[in-house]
């Protein structure tokens, strides 16, 4: 009998979580471009090209897209292109994933967590949105600050962001493996690109490879447009369409040693995949 009687309730239990899952859907926003969460690295002590190439640690769009850098050949020199993989997970795993969000308190309010120990680190940044409504969490060197330091307000929402940041870079584990789809290398529309003047550094005994002819019509001196908070020499442009294919090629070919030979002096080129809700440099 008590078993009967514990039906009931199991019955409206698992009635509730239905509904705050179907009620986390309704809520995804309509444009599957749109990322309902994003985490990302900003800031920190990293030169210009590594800040422009840096990508988020994961980004989930309301159709369940999935987007992560993916593994990177352990091997010098590296390719110059980044490797994003892509995943697919259903919109009630999305709503999952939301419902995570909001037990860490990330769908609130903005706020802002400075690092106060840590000195060069990067922000992580959490961006959560449903709807119309976008919320942004910074953590000034989280993970990285230990101790009794901040207030119990402060240390419990670092922690709570931790939690977070570990479930959503690995979907597998919040929502079971079968949750999660791999559909494979994302295939950008367009990148970004940063030029500039100059040659790499090697690694002895490595020498530094012939430039290669830079194949878009588009010299790249007058290439994209000068970038604000960079050198005035750098310039970024997006590359898409035919650009795109005649470039990619000698992108996925190139190394971080290589140049393109462009009128004058040998360029290096910066190239970042851009994400479906980015655009512009």
């Amino acid at each position: 009998m008590r078993t009967l009687r514990a039906l009931p309730l199991l019955g409206l239990a698992l009635f509730v979580a239905g509904c705050s899952l179907l009620g986390g859907v309704a809520q995804l926003p309509t444009d599957p471009d749109v990322s309902v969460v994003r985490i990302e690295y900003q800031g920190g002590f990293i030169l210009p090209a590594g800040s422009f190439q840096q990508l988020p640690l994961v980004a989930v769009y309301a159709d369940g897209r999935v987007l992560q850098p993916g593994p990177v050949p352990a091997i010098y020199p590296g390719p110059l292109l980044p490797h994003l993989q892509q995943q697919q997970i259903s919109r009630l795993s999305v709503a999952r994933l939301l419902d995570a969000a909001r037990t860490a308190g990330l769908t609130t309010a903005d706020v802002s967590y400075p690092a106060q120990t840590v000195a060069d680190a990067p922000d992580t940044v959490i961006t959560i949105q449903t709807g119309e409504r976008a919320v942004t969490s910074r953590f000034g060197a989280l993970g990285l600050e230990t101790g009794e330091r901040g207030t119990a307000e402060e240390r419990a929402a670092r922690a709570a962001a931790s939690t977070f940041v570990a479930q959503a870079t690995d979907l597998r584990s919040l929502l079971g493996a079968d949750a999660v789809t791999d559909e494979g290398t994302y295939k950008p529309t367009a990148l970004r690109v940063l030029a500039f003047p100059g040659t790499p550094r090697s690694a002895a005994p490595i020498p530094i490879p012939a430039p290669v002819p830079w194949p878009l019509a588009t010299p790249l001196d007058s290439f994209g447009s000068p970038l604000e908070h960079y050198p005035p020499t750098y310039r970024c442009g997006v590359v898409a369409g035919t650009d795109l294919e005649a470039l990619l090629p000698a992108l996925e070919r190139a190394t971080t040693l290589t140049t393109f030979a462009s009128g004058g002096p040998s360029y290096m080129v910066v190239p970042r995949p851009m994400l479906p809700d980015e655009s512009g440099c």
